[in-house]
């Protein structure tokens, strides 16, 4: 969401007294991230400290607790979510959710990039994450990987009505929309098409195989979502899309993603070294490459053309959503 919520700055410093004992002295809208569903701000709390906010439009209460739980069972690079002083892990307000982090002073390994010892540690905390056996009432509440990918339906209405091309003619974003697409359809098309595929192998796999190990992902774990701090130490954020799945739904983003960091064959020796022994599976990774694409074109046209939305918000949108047809971008690496 890059537009911020209809939350005042009072608002949100009250639900922070309220709910974490903490008194603020400033509110400040960050607007970070590529997730539509949240916006970003930061609390300088009158103790000196900061907290890092995210509001949320849909909140899975059990991703909140598994996060939690891998940090408590200290996996500590994890910026996991604080309780609340009755214990909760988010806040409701109007429809909309009150989630507070710790904050934590660093930038994303995808713009100062990663020392050898860190690529090892990246490695070491995904591969702890996926053998992290979660307790099975959690376990049970997480999702879990179907292959039955909800955005094909996004993508059928979104590709019908750029297909007509009609009705907002007196909307320039729209109409760049409708441009980008005419360029851009046959491609796009073939990715849905091989998403369905895929996934239906996949989940005819799945059901005759009765026991799938499937691990808990972090399921955005790029280079983007891994900070490293005023220490040089690596701190993983953005849990909110946990899942249970196989181990290709991560490891997507070390092997052929663009998104991020540009791994060498010796970076992802590196990786590995931290990780453990790794057996990749072609049709799964195929899949997850597909199947994001299409996920980011779906997220990135409605935003675009998001009645209410801002120009700025529009035009950020419409960038990220070119970019996924670049030469070397999510769109050629999901038909590769």
């Amino acid at each position: 969401m890059f537009d911020r919520p209809p939350l005042t700055d009072d608002t949100i410093a009250d639900l922070v007294r309220r709910g974490y004992g903490r008194g603020v002295l400033r509110i400040s809208f960050l607007g970070l991230g590529r997730d539509a569903a949240a916006s970003t701000f930061r609390a300088d709390l009158d103790s000196g400290d900061r907290l890092f906010l995210k509001v949320r439009r849909r909140l899975d209460p059990a991703r909140l607790e598994a996060c939690a739980f891998l940090f408590e069972h200290n996996i500590e690079a994890i910026v996991a979510p604080l309780r609340t002083r009755s214990g909760e892990l988010s806040i409701p307000i109007d429809g909309l959710y009150l989630v507070a982090y710790p904050y934590v002073n660093a930038r994303p390994a995808a713009e100062v990039g990663l020392t050898d010892e860190r690529w090892i540690e990246y490695g070491t905390v995904v591969g702890r994450v996926h053998g992290t056996r979660l307790p099975p009432e959690l376990k049970a509440a997480l999702p879990h990987e179907a292959f039955a990918p909800g955005t094909l339906a996004g993508f059928d209405r979104i590709a019908a009505a750029l297909d007509r091309g009609e009705g907002r003619s007196n909307d320039a974003d729209w109409t760049d929309l409708v441009a980008l697409w005419r360029v851009e359809r046959t491609r796009m098309h073939a990715i849905a098409e091989r998403t369905r595929a895929l996934a239906s192998r996949l989940a005819t796999r799945l059901a005759a195989a009765g026991n799938t190990p499937f691990v808990p992902c972090h399921g955005d774990v790029h280079t983007h979502n891994v900070l490293v701090d005023e220490g040089g130490a690596l701190r993983v954020v953005d849990w909110d899309e946990i899942v249970m799945a196989p181990r290709e739904r991560d490891l997507m983003f070390l092997l052929g993603s663009p998104i991020g960091l540009r791994r060498t064959d010796r970076e992802m020796g590196l990786f590995i070294q931290g990780y453990g022994p790794l057996a990749v599976d072609a049709e799964r990774l195929a899949y997850y490459h597909a199947e994001w694409a299409v996920q980011d074109f779906v997220g990135y046209a409605d935003e675009a053309v998001a009645e209410g939305a801002s120009p700025e918000s529009r035009a950020k949108a419409l960038a990220i959503l070119r970019s996924l047809f670049d030469p070397d971008g999510e769109a050629e690496v999901a038909l590769a």
